[in-house]
């Protein structure tokens, strides 16, 4: 399973205050109300709505601080708003007796035909195969299910832990509240069950339900994503390029892959852009790509910056870190003092900016085809990534639809008052071209969906062309 990259990141970033823990849902809200780009839009209808959902959250989890922050943040269902917690996870505890006690409730209520069962009820496995779980209905609350750990592949708790729990919000989605035996670690995950069978947790993992009578087995070998930035000749006519990660050190390793591999490209009939559980970065990792894409000029997305106080505070930041160091960047640190001019003459205003028309020298006659293969996983830069290639004639999307993270971007950070968590919140509204929608919480749709069943999805895209 994959952790989400950007809570790694900001673990290492930890940095305490001396405030009172009971301020973190004040300082909360107050900086979704003051520096979200999301929240005028959002709430336009009813800000108080958002108001009373607070203060009943407030009131409901006023024994569990993460919980409390973590659905706060949830209501607007924006994969760009969120909270970590920063303190190191606690040892992993339980009651094994306790444990064994609820694992055989659960397997007699899921052997016993006369029961009625919720359509969500029963086990669930992973993308990859490594782990099962049992989904229960809670029948105190409505909309809410517990999770229970039930095998994996490397056993860490004993079957009947119960691992977390689901919840259905305002906004019709899902927030999976998810302990992580093998990190140990506590998540929240926007989550949506796309169908009574499938079940998407953030960019975390998609879980399928089992048969009724299905075995506890693991396959032995799984055909998954490569994890790693890499490019190769797959055959005389398809050049395949693997892009997980656009985060900063990618930049160079792709274009280094991309000058060294050019003439192998430009002999391809196809080229296949694997970007499956790839969490964004920067769009600098791929404009190396275009001269092979276009076929008339690109342009980026456009879209309205939030000049907030906050925003100008961290545009100092950024200034001041970069005076401290020995070779000063003069053009970014003009770029930065420009930029934050710009904020403090418009405080409390968004200001658009346009997207930079991306440099076409003429379309190349090969490769022929682009094919970009996305997963569930795949968000923010690389969702731009799509966006931007499908301006091309030669581009298709294979797949499913991708995460959907990219509404709202230029997220900044805080850490909240306690020093026990960090917020991450969008700066930037996407704008909206006319005639098209919105894409958080839905992703972008594939031009050719690939089975489900369907291991080896280079080889279908392979075989689509052929």
């Amino acid at each position: 399973m994959k952790l989400t990259a950007l809570f790694c990141l900001l673990l290492i970033q930890c940095v305490s205050n001396g405030y009172a823990q009971g301020n973190d849902i004040d300082f909360l809200i107050e900086k979704i109300r003051n520096a979200y780009a999301g929240y005028p839009g959002l709430t336009k209808n009813d800000k108080i709505l958002f108001d009373k959902f607070a203060h009943k959250v407030a009131e409901e989890e006023e024994t569990d601080t993460f919980r409390m922050l973590g659905k706060v943040a949830a209501y607007f269902d924006d994969h760009h708003l969120q909270v970590f917690k920063l303190s190191p996870p606690a040892e992993l505890a339980f009651d094994s007796f306790k444990c064994q006690s609820l694992q055989n409730r659960l397997s007699g209520y899921f052997r016993d035909k006369a029961i009625r069962k919720d359509k969500y009820e029963g086990y669930w496995i992973n993308d990859v195969k490594s782990t099962i779980i049992a989904i229960v209905r809670n029948k105190s609350k409505r909309d809410f299910y517990d999770i229970y750990y039930q095998t994996a592949r490397t056993a860490l708790v004993p079957p009947g832990f119960k691992i977390g729990c689901i919840e259905k919000l305002p906004s019709g989605r899902y927030l999976m509240d998810f302990q992580s035996p093998r990190v140990n670690t506590r998540f929240f995950l926007r989550s949506t069950f796309r169908n009574d069978s499938t079940l998407v947790t953030g960019d975390f993992t998609i879980w399928r339900k089992m048969a009724t009578n299905a075995k506890f087995d693991f396959p032995n070998t799984v055909a998954a994503p490569i994890s790693t930035t890499s490019g190769k000749v797959l055959d005389n006519d398809n050049y395949l390029l693997t892009l997980p990660d656009f985060t900063g050190p990618n930049i160079s390793l792709v274009d280094s892959i991309v000058k060294a591999d050019s003439d192998k490209i430009k002999k391809s009939k196809t080229l296949i852009l694997d970007i499956r559980n790839n969490l964004g970065g920067t769009v600098s990792t791929y404009r190396t790509l275009v001269p092979y894409i276009a076929t008339r000029p690109i342009i980026p997305v456009a879209g309205y910056k939030y000049c907030s106080a906050d925003l100008l505070q961290h545009r100092r930041s950024q200034i001041a870190e970069l005076l401290k160091r020995k070779e000063v960047d003069t053009a970014k640190l003009s770029e930065l003092v420009k930029d934050s001019s710009k904020i403090y003459n418009n405080l409390g205003k968004f200001v658009f900016e346009p997207g930079d028309t991306l440099k076409y020298d003429g379309t190349m006659p090969m490769p022929k085809n682009v094919a970009i293969i996305t997963n569930f996983a795949v968000q923010s830069a690389a969702e731009l990534m799509v966006l931007d290639f499908k301006q091309s004639k030669k581009v298709k999307v294979f797949g499913e639809n991708t995460l959907g993270a990219v509404d709202y971007l230029n997220a900044i950070s805080f850490t909240l008052p306690s020093g026990q968590y960090m917020m991450t919140l969008p700066t930037f509204k996407r704008e909206i071209p006319k005639g098209k929608k919105t894409i958080d919480s839905i992703g972008i749709t594939p031009d050719v969906t690939i089975p489900t069943l369907q291991e080896n999805w280079v080889e279908f895209v392979k075989k689509y062309y052929e």
